[in-house]
C-alpha cells in the first residue's frame, strides 16, 4: 500500500490527502481512506465515465482516450472496489 501511495497516488492526489492516507495506513484504515479520497477526486469521476461508456455500449470510444489494455486495467479497478 505504501508503494502505491508513494509512487502513483502522490502524483494525482493533494499532499494533504496523501498525508491523511499514510496516517490511516498505520491504523489499518488506509484502504478505506484511499477509496474515500478517490471518490472525492476527479480520478473517480474519470473511471465512472469510462464505466458509463462500457455500460451504454460505447466502449469503442475508449480508443479515443487510450489503449484497450489501459481501460481493461482501469475498469478492473472499479470492479474490485
Amino acid at each position: 500500500m505504501q508503494d502505491l501511495i508513494n509512487n502513483y497516488m502522490s502524483k494525482v492526489l493533494p499532499d494533504a490527502t496523501i498525508k491523511k492516507i499514510k496516517k490511516e495506513i498505520d491504523n489499518s484504515n488506509g484502504a478505506y481512506e484511499l477509496c474515500e479520497s478517490l471518490k472525492k477526486s476527479s480520478i473517480f469521476t474519470l473511471l465512472t465515465f469510462f464505466r458509463g461508456l462500457e455500460k451504454t455500449g460505447q466502449d469503442h470510444l475508449f480508443f479515443s482516450f487510450g489503449t484497450g489494455a489501459l481501460f481493461s486495467e482501469l475498469l478492473s479497478i472499479l470492479d474490485n472496489t
